[in-house]
């Protein structure tokens, strides 16, 4: 019988068994046919091989866009790219990584613009749309004097924690309410943002243009989203107030007032000692600070809920109506049955911070395993993500001022909003090495999706 070797493809006839599989073993034609089948590779080794090298060129792309997260966190210019692929691989040179990282300043910003920054827009977007939230605006002049809306969103995110983000900036040429408003509303349409539905804030400055009674962007958002919660910026409202009131000084007084701070400025024990007074003085309860709405706001403080003193809160739950969808009488009968509660049973105390207290009621479980204070909780957050400052949107115009220096003066608006987008995004996992990178950024790490923009690919980089 005759039988094919699969080592080295030999027909041979066995008719004494093990024997002649010996004998083959060590004539010329099986020496020769086994030498052409050594250098072969099995189907599992080819495998293998391409899966590294997938793993390695995925791992490259991830590289390069925590290199972009390190670039924008520490407000480095673009150009440190020509060198720093070039020692990283100077430094790693046992890195297959690291060779394979082909990383320029063109890139690093397209990287910034289309990839980190676009992802996080698009994950903001979609927590405006499954969320309620407060708009925040002002609009600012840069150093090469291109004027610029900023738009933050202050969000109640699904797990019961309210924070501001950067959400846009918006380069404009005529800052009259109708065309900020303009401008507001077109972006909220081209990325299909429910703001009728889920908006339930305004904030900013007192600027006649955002704050005016007629013409202004206020009066045109009222009448887009009525009972809308609009507030003026408090820190612009106190700086007014202080402003107007020293001209109206002598020049006698101000002097004085500096004396006095310069006084106790550099002097930790004479500041102690100004607590201690303002302490015995109860200077603070003499001025008028509260006002009726405001005041009854404070049935949200951990001291006051401990401590039962307020019975209902029919009246705050009425007045802020576009904040919840149950009805009054619902979230009022949970603010009851919360005041009966133990509260040492859930470890509920005076010392906890607002969220933090909210954060425990939240977690208070019905025998079915559904929240006990839903209603009640729902209509809390919310009430946290109203806005009461614009403070945050200076705090992004001074971002701006970092990255666009007097020697990166032709950094364009587009650039600047991916750098504070990507900035955000890498602060939500606490910085550069540690932020999440998902599949979907390394989708768009492909020369289509990184220069689509391609009428500003290298407009902002000789200065950079």
């Amino acid at each position: 019988m005759e039988h094919l070797l699969v080592a080295c493809k030999c027909d041979i006839k066995i008719t004494h068994g093990k024997g002649d599989l010996v004998k083959h073993e060590y004539t010329s034609k099986h020496t020769k046919s086994c030498v052409s089948t050594v250098g072969q590779k099995t189907i599992t080794s080819m495998f293998a091989e391409k899966t590294k090298e997938m793993t390695t060129e995925m791992r490259a792309k991830e590289a390069e866009i925590r290199i972009a997260g390190f670039v924008a966190e520490h407000n480095l210019p673009f150009k440190i790219m020509e060198h720093l692929p070039d020692l990283m691989r100077a430094v790693c040179s046992d890195s297959a990584i690291a060779k394979k990282i082909k990383c320029g300043p063109t890139k690093i910003k397209s990287i910034i613009t289309n990839v980190t920054g676009e992802t996080h827009r698009q994950n903001l977007i979609a927590l405006m749309n499954s969320n309620k939230f407060s708009l925040i605006a002002d609009e600012s002049t840069d150093r090469s004097c291109t004027k610029n809306l900023c738009l933050v969103a202050r969000i109640n995110c699904n797990n019961n924690n309210v924070k501001d983000y950067f959400l846009a900036l918006i380069p404009i040429h005529d800052a009259t309410g109708a065309a900020l408003f303009e401008h507001i509303i077109q972006f909220f349409n081209k990325y299909g943002i429910d703001f009728k539905q889920n908006c339930i804030g305004f904030a900013s400055d007192g600027a006649n243009n955002m704050m005016g009674g007629q013409n202004s962007v206020v009066s045109r958002i009222k009448e887009l989203i009525p009972g809308i919660f609009v507030m003026k910026c408090i820190c612009h409202s106190f700086h007014l107030c202080a402003s107007y009131a020293c001209e109206k000084l002598p020049e006698e007084v101000e002097k004085f007032a500096r004396y006095v701070y310069n006084y106790f400025s550099n002097s930790p024990k004479r500041t102690e000692e100004l607590k201690e007074f303002q302490q015995f003085a109860n200077i603070l309860s003499r001025f008028p600070l509260k006002d009726s709405i405001f005041s009854k706001l404070d049935f949200m403080d951990p001291e006051t809920v401990v401590n039962r003193k307020v019975k209902s809160i029919a009246d705050v739950v009425s007045h802020f109506s576009n904040l919840h969808s149950h009805s009054l009488q619902d979230i009022d009968s949970q603010w009851r049955m919360l005041r009966n509660i133990n509260f040492d049973d859930f470890n509920l105390c005076i010392g906890d911070d607002i969220v933090s207290f909210w954060r425990k009621v939240s977690k208070i479980k019905l025998g079915t395993g559904e929240q006990k204070f839903g209603k009640l909780i729902a209509f809390v957050f919310n009430l946290l993500s109203l806005p009461h400052s614009s403070a945050n949107v200076e705090r992004c115009f001074s971002q701006i001022n970092l990255n666009k220096t007097n020697m990166r003066n032709r950094l364009i608006s587009s650039t600047l909003e991916g750098i504070l987008l990507t900035k955000s995004l890498v602060s939500e996992g606490g910085q550069c090495d540690k932020f999440e990178i998902n599949k979907e950024m390394c989708k768009k790490m492909n020369s289509t999706d990184l220069y689509k923009n391609k009428e500003n690919e290298g407009s902002d980089l000789d200065s950079d």
